[in-house]
């Protein structure tokens, strides 16, 4: 459930959302402003977000270089999945999103360098530099 919270945030971030309250939240990921609150503060306690009280959260240094991390695996996998394995792109991305975890950074940064070091996965999203992860 992290990874999802995480994700999210991200991906407001990058579209111009600085500062994220637990309504975005709890709207893109269909739970109660309530739960995303309480989410939003675990993730806080853990060090991946700022609170800014009674204004909302946002990622912390360490919280962007996890997702950064999460989101280059993945899109790695989801590469390698369509380009050699032939999988079609929703098929890639639902494969990819289940095992991104379980693969190592070492056995993910081989696939990169083997699939061609791409620059974007194959929605033509861009995968973070390691250096940023």
């Amino acid at each position: 459930m992290e990874r999802r919270y995480l994700r999210e945030i991200y991906e407001l971030e990058v579209s111009g959302v600085l500062i994220i309250g637990p309504k975005e939240i709890a709207e893109r990921l269909n739970v109660t402003r309530a739960t995303a609150y309480e989410y939003l503060m675990k993730l806080t306690s853990k060090g991946f977000l700022h609170h800014l009280p009674r204004k909302g959260f946002r990622l912390s240094d360490r919280g962007r270089r996890v997702v950064k991390r999460l989101i280059r695996n993945h899109r790695i996998l989801e590469t390698l999945l369509v380009k050699f394995i032939g999988l079609d792109l929703e098929e890639a991305c639902e494969l990819a999103s289940k095992i991104e975890n379980s693969v190592s950074i070492t056995v993910v940064e081989k696939i990169y360098q083997n699939v061609g070091s791409p620059d974007c996965c194959p929605h033509g999203k861009p995968i973070p530099k390691l250096n940023e992860c």
